[in-house]
């Protein structure tokens, strides 16, 4: 009988197929329609946002975060991510580095990483 060695893939279920992402600093919460969209399919998506969004188990943490009123101007963060199996995961974040301060949760600090990730492969690719 062999044993068989963990594989470092990722699960095909957690494989992403699309990020389109928006992020940056807001007079109002309202008003996102100053920060520019950014897109990233197929092979323009880096492995490490691939493997940092299943490491850290990024699927998990949809819905919104953080609160706008916590700072002016307002950070913000928006993804949505599409895997290959269809499946839409979307989440919003306000004040970002106010919530990392103030508490110790580690889902804030799962989509800080992420996010980061995210944000350096976009810089990368601009």
């Amino acid at each position: 009988m062999s044993v068989q060695e963990p594989s470092n893939s990722i699960a095909t279920q957690e494989r992403i197929s699309k990020i389109i992402c928006c992020y940056g600093m807001l007079e109002s919460a309202h008003d996102k329609s100053s920060l520019k969209e950014h897109v990233l399919t197929g092979t323009k998506i880096p492995s490490e946002v691939q493997e940092i969004f299943s490491k850290d188990k990024v699927a998990e943490l949809t819905g919104r975060w953080g609160d706008p009123e916590w700072g002016s101007p307002i950070q913000y963060q928006h993804a949505a991510v599409t895997l290959i199996d269809g499946r839409l995961i979307e989440f919003e974040v306000f004040n970002l580095a106010i919530m990392l301060f103030s508490t110790e949760d580690e889902r804030v600090k799962r989509i800080f990483r992420f996010m980061g990730r995210l944000e350096r492969a976009i810089k990368k690719k601009d």
